[in-house]
């Protein structure tokens, strides 16, 4: 006869039922609970520690997939959705790791109702990001920042410290006034004048970089100043609010939905200085986050510019940290143009 189970607060306080149907010639899971689809041939012992191992991995209690006063019901839509994912994974074990039970619910939900299809990045989730806070305007964000940031600085040269490509070691970082820059560390020089980007190592020739690395290097001149500053996003639009080291900041977004990158910009309300830079760029395997941090915002030739700026890297991310800047700086003809051979 086929028994209904007791219905239980949640899976995850589930302790003496997992032994209930065990001993010898332990029934299978149809032989003793209704509407079984997927599990059958499972042995009925193991059907509620595998309902306990779900809830774990999804951080959900029984009613998530089960009607709470009918637990043999599909009236609730996770139970056909949880189905399909036991087939998946039982598909992928089986055909890569020789039936072993390798890839699980746990390998993709980690704790969430939805899997996530993007790299986590310490500290920083779209999913923070209060979407129902009190809107702010783009053009009134921007102009906060503007002003906050102020101008009179044309070019600045910073010196300081940098960590993330190997050995802590300095750094010298020279922007002028329309994304050129020229950076030299760790025994390299790269550069870019606003057409062209390069690299130089040690005394030998200057090259010129293909695209795709160019646009990577590109992204360490990013220091958005002026009335322009961030005219390459596109249209911006308000996102929601969330907190970084517990100040409160706007989250603007890029407006288009086709582009190969997005990108989200994190404002403190309180200052109007930009605090967070946070992209995420399409490839055929999935999405790449990548996250900028700006602080320690200092006054240089009458403009707020920061002085930490950390990147992403390889093995740990890139820091920079500039003890000492020079606003405006005499510099030579083409300074920021590939050096000739």
């Amino acid at each position: 006869m086929k028994i209904q189970p007791i219905i239980l607060a949640t899976c995850l306080t589930i302790t003496a039922t997992a032994g209930l149907y065990q001993g010898d010639g332990d029934k299978k899971a149809e032989d003793v609970y209704k509407n079984i689809k997927v599990l059958k041939g499972m042995p009925a012992s193991q059907v509620i520690p595998s309902m306990k191992f779900m809830c774990a991995s999804l951080k959900v209690d029984c009613e998530y997939c089960h009607k709470e006063d009918d637990f043999a019901s599909d009236a609730v839509e996770g139970k056909e959705a949880a189905r399909h994912m036991i087939e998946m994974q039982n598909d992928i074990n089986a055909k890569n790791f020789r039936g072993r039970t390798q890839v699980t619910c746990n390998s993709c939900h980690n704790g969430s109702t939805h899997p996530n299809s993007v790299p986590s990045l310490p500290g920083v989730s779209r999913r923070t990001i209060d979407r129902q806070a009190q809107a702010a305007t783009p053009a009134d964000v921007l102009k906060k920042y503007q002003t906050a940031v102020g101008d009179g600085l044309k070019s600045v040269e910073f010196d300081g410290t940098a960590t993330g490509f190997g050995p802590e070691g300095p750094v010298k970082v020279t922007q002028g006034g329309a994304g050129e820059f020229v950076m030299e560390m760790g025994g390299r020089k790269f550069g870019y004048d606003g057409t062209a980007t390069w690299v130089q190592v040690g005394s030998g020739a200057a090259q010129a970089l293909p695209a795709e690395q160019a646009t990577e290097v590109q992204k360490f001149g990013q220091f958005f100043r002026g009335e322009h500053a961030f005219d390459s996003f596109g249209e911006l639009r308000f996102a929601g609010r969330d907190k970084i080291d517990g100040k409160e900041v706007i989250v603007l977004r890029t407006a288009s939905r086709t582009a190969k990158t997005s990108a989200d910009l994190y404002f403190d309300s309180s200052t109007g200085l930009l605090t967070r830079l946070a992209t995420y760029t399409t490839t055929p395997l999935g999405s790449i986050p990548e996250s900028v941090e700006f602080g320690d915002y200092r006054k240089v030739g009458g403009a707020m510019v920061p002085f930490m700026i950390t990147r992403p890297g390889g093995k740990a991310p890139i820091v920079m940290k500039f003890a000492k800047a020079t606003a405006n700086p005499k510099l030579a003809d083409k300074f920021f143009s590939i050096p000739p051979k």
